[in-house]
């Protein structure tokens, strides 16, 4: 549905208000309900985009560069008046078919802009980028003084290198601290994915938290301006390969996540993958919940979007419990052990609300690298009588466990075989090889295999 664009209107939805509609473009022009100044002749409305999921009645803004030319298109829009004190900004970008991002043909969305000509070299104002050339394509937010472009802040997650006909959402909320968020919508993976030109940016479905930072380099914004911006090659589908649409803005934010992150990630270490994450406030937060998923090499999900397998949550795990409402900094840390190496993860973080309703903040991907052999500490340690160690094969390798003590002198043999690659649990009983308890003190277990040494001392209390 397109709403008229002869006044701004607030709007609700999805349980959130957010927005002025600055321009959906659904009158078909940019001449007017706003006007829009600069190189209008090198752009176009179309009744239907072709980034992403096609929609009919898109009513799009769209790159129309002349022929054989190569260098920058912008058009502005001026919003008299008062921008407030705290600021939010949402919009679609789409990316045509055989026309990827790069560091030749990359979109620009400005957010606000000192004066009109977007390319002069006394403007100053924030903007985002998409697109490069340098391994995969994130999302900058940039700031521009007097013409010169300095990122300040680099999306957390990255849309892969190539894609093409894609469509997707951003979100940015300027706070009165001058602290920066921006947010996304779920990103694309593949080429003809994900959000159509006709969808309104909301909270709802720009969940994904891609990072803050704080900037006060500019704070008034009044009588500011927004524009769109493509940079573009001489060849006829990179001078039509930017699309743009649903540009909206609230002068007086307040469409923050009941619980903001400011940044969470995961990692590998060793056998295990790592997932953390820190809140800046949280409101009403019963706690978190984390899903996973294994996905093929290409990528592509090894089981249903509908199956992902919660592994860890607040009922069950206390680390995982939210603070309520508090505006202080937490940080949640949690180590998952059930993955294996060389295979592929996907994981999910989300919050519950005391009514029950669920945030996603987002999906990760990572896939797990370990040493050739991963040997857990020893536990417990002092032990009595049972002693366990993790041993963690990269591949299959000959194995041999054995127990000294203080003089060198071999105890008892724990392992002497070749195992295939997984996970072991290696046990001793605190006995010799002929299953007589030995006394209790200080014993050393030394693992070697075919490409290592490792020791570990124990205490045996009796």
């Amino acid at each position: 549905m397109k709403y008229p664009l002869c006044m701004f209107v607030y709007i609700v939805l999805n349980g959130h208000l957010f927005g002025q509609v600055i321009d959906s473009f659904g009158d078909g022009d940019f001449s007017n309900n706003p006007v829009w100044v600069g190189e209008t002749g090198s752009w176009q409305i179309v009744t239907r985009a072709s980034s992403g999921p096609n929609a009919s009645n898109s009513y799009t803004l769209r790159l129309n560069a002349p022929d054989d030319n190569s260098s920058s298109q912008y058009i502005a829009t001026q919003k008299s008046g008062s921008w407030g004190g705290e600021q939010s900004w949402g919009f679609w970008i789409g990316r045509r078919s055989s026309s990827p991002a790069t560091s030749g043909n990359y979109s620009v969305v400005w957010l606000w802009a000192n004066e009109s000509n977007l390319e002069s070299t006394t403007v100053d104002g924030y903007r985002i980028r998409f697109g490069d050339s340098s391994g995969d394509d994130e999302i900058l937010l940039q700031r521009v003084d007097n013409g010169n472009v300095t990122t300040i802040l680099t999306s957390a997650d990255a849309i892969a290198n190539g894609l093409d006909d894609i469509g997707f959402l951003i979100r940015v909320t300027r706070n009165s601290n001058s602290i920066w968020t921006l947010y996304t919508s779920q990103l694309p993976t593949a080429s003809g994915e994900l959000y159509g030109a006709t969808t309104t940016p909301t909270p709802d479905n720009t969940p994904v938290n891609q990072g803050s930072v704080t900037d006060n380099t500019y704070t008034s914004f009044d009588d500011g301006y927004f524009g769109f911006m493509a940079i573009h090659t001489t060849s006829s589908i990179a001078r039509q390969g930017a699309e743009f649409d649903q540009l909206y803005f609230d002068p007086n934010s307040d469409s923050s996540l009941p619980v903001e992150l400011s940044f969470w990630r995961i990692r590998n270490e060793n056998t295990t993958v790592i997932i953390d994450w820190t809140t800046e406030s949280e409101i009403n937060n019963l706690g978190f919940i984390i899903d996973r998923r294994e996905i093929a090499e290409d990528r592509s999900p090894l089981i249903s979007q509908s199956d992902w397998i919660k592994i860890a949550g607040y009922k069950t795990d206390h680390r995982l419990a939210g603070q309520g409402s508090v505006t202080h900094r937490t940080h949640y840390s949690f180590t998952d052990t059930d993955v294996r190496p060389h295979r592929t993860y996907q994981y999910r973080l989300s919050d519950v609300d005391y009514s029950g309703n669920v945030t996603n903040h987002g999906i990760k991907t990572i896939t797990v690298k370990t040493e050739a052999i991963a040997w857990g500490a020893a536990c417990p340690n002092p032990f009595n009588p049972n002693l366990r160690i993790s041993l963690q094969l990269a591949e299959p390798s000959p194995i041999m466990v054995n127990v000294y003590d203080l003089r060198g002198s071999r105890v008892a043999s724990l392992i002497d075989e070749t195992l295939s690659e997984g996970r072991y649990t290696i046990s001793w009983e605190g006995k010799n090889d002929r299953g007589i308890p030995v006394p209790g003190g200080v014993y050393f277990i030394r693992l070697r295999s075919k490409s290592d040494t490792k020791i570990q001392k124990v205490v045996l209390i009796r």
